[in-house]
């Protein structure tokens, strides 16, 4: 909800597949996410395939999603170069990538500050 104060949460985006969908929105609600659709990887793509989905469906989204929270640097390796947008990595600390806007952040409960800070 404080990030969501900053700069809206337009949707959420999971490598998680479709037939978990329930139990996500759940867990959403659980841990006090703001509402926002929920975007899953299709039922038919495999999770290996996954991470570069999702870079493929970020870099579309641009600019409605200027951003995303995540901590899979296999995100970062599947984006393509001139992506703009921000990545707000947490849990691994030095990773980066020439071209991207890449924050890292050391927990999730960095997020905040990070965000904070980029936005201030």
């Amino acid at each position: 909800e404080r990030v969501h104060a900053l700069v809206p949460v337009v949707a959420y985006i999971t490598a998680r597949p479709e037939c978990v969908r329930e139990g996500t929105l759940r867990w959403l609600a659980h841990h006090g996410f703001p509402s926002a659709p929920l975007i899953m990887r299709p039922t038919e793509l495999a999770h290996e395939g996954s991470s570069e989905w999702k870079a493929q469906l970020l870099a579309e989204l641009y600019p409605k999603v200027r951003g995303i929270v995540d901590d899979n640097p296999g995100l970062i390796e599947h984006l393509p170069e001139g992506y703009q947008g921000t990545i707000f990595l947490y849990d691994h600390p030095g990773l980066e990538r020439q071209g991207l806007n890449i924050v890292p952040v050391p927990t999730w409960d960095h997020v905040l500050s990070a965000v904070s800070r980029l936005l201030g």
